[in-house]
């Protein structure tokens, strides 16, 4: 269970700790939910409201591929809006 809280706070990676439905993802399932969330904020955050539709798909991704997929969108979006170097940023962070 300290485990688990640790994990769910942020404080530590849970390596090996994946939902019984993500069978064959290297991503814990709770990291890839923070990680699909700090991405969309961020997007949002970087690129204003024209990006809201690519946000709106990015937070429906149910799997890391299906997130993974949209990030060069999302960083082609960030690119527009603060410059390639604020894009290579989100992209590094964000996995893609």
């Amino acid at each position: 269970e300290a485990v688990q809280a640790l994990a769910a706070g942020g404080f530590i990676e849970a390596i090996g700790l994946v939902a019984s439905s993500g069978a064959g993802r290297d991503e814990p399932q709770a990291a890839f939910q923070r990680r699909r969330r700090d991405a969309v904020h961020r997007l949002i955050e970087l690129a204003g409201p024209d990006a809201e539709p690519l946000a709106m798909e990015m937070a429906k991704a149910q799997e890391p591929a299906a997130l993974n997929a949209l990030l060069p969108a999302a960083g082609e979006a960030v690119a527009a809006a603060r410059g390639e170097a604020t894009a290579t940023e989100f992209l590094m962070r964000f996995g893609a």
